[in-house]
């Protein structure tokens, strides 16, 4: 979603195709239903693209349709990425420090006493973190959230804003 910049995220867990750490259940052959878990009633349906424009994917609830559009998949170089490294306080959680560098080519996070968190590119300046908040020890989590880095008049990195999506990947 262009305006919350909300990412929902399909994947394949055992072989079956999974939203918010739900199975998708097949209703015809674009189709789905999200089963055990999301909201409610909640269908997925899949849209080929039209005239080369991206593909779409429909959430259906309740008589309402929410239209989202794919996005493409972003790589960066590891110079790239070394743009976003270096440490980061946060004065709204009362000088917490989040630790930012890049390892393997892949840039990672240490904050809250955890250690190489990923950050998958999503856009130029925007990342998405899965399981970064994690409410007991062990859980199985999917919780998304996106990293949308702030730059200075020069172009340089100067900060970032975190936040979490609402139902999840």
């Amino acid at each position: 979603d262009p305006i919350t910049e909300i990412v929902r995220r399909f994947y394949m867990k055992d072989g079956k195709l999974m939203i918010f750490n739900s199975v998708l259940s097949p209703l015809s052959q674009n189709r789905f239903k999200v089963v055990g878990g999301g909201p409610p009633g909640l269908e997925i349906v899949f849209v080929r693209p039209i005239n080369g424009g991206p593909m779409q994917v429909k959430h259906v609830i309740g008589g309402k349709t929410q239209t989202w559009e794919a996005i493409q998949s972003v790589t960066l170089t590891s110079a790239q990425l070394a743009e976003f490294a270096g440490k980061y306080i946060s004065d709204d959680l009362a000088g917490a420090i989040y630790t930012l560098s890049v390892k393997d080519g892949k840039l990672v996070l240490e904050a809250m006493g955890r250690k190489d968190i990923l950050l998958t590119p999503v856009g130029m300046d925007v990342f998405s973190i899965v399981g970064l908040i994690q409410w007991y020890p062990g859980e199985d989590n999917r919780q998304l959230a996106m990293v949308r880095f702030v730059r200075n008049q020069q172009n340089a990195v100067s900060g970032f804003m975190l936040s979490r999506t609402p139902e999840g990947p």
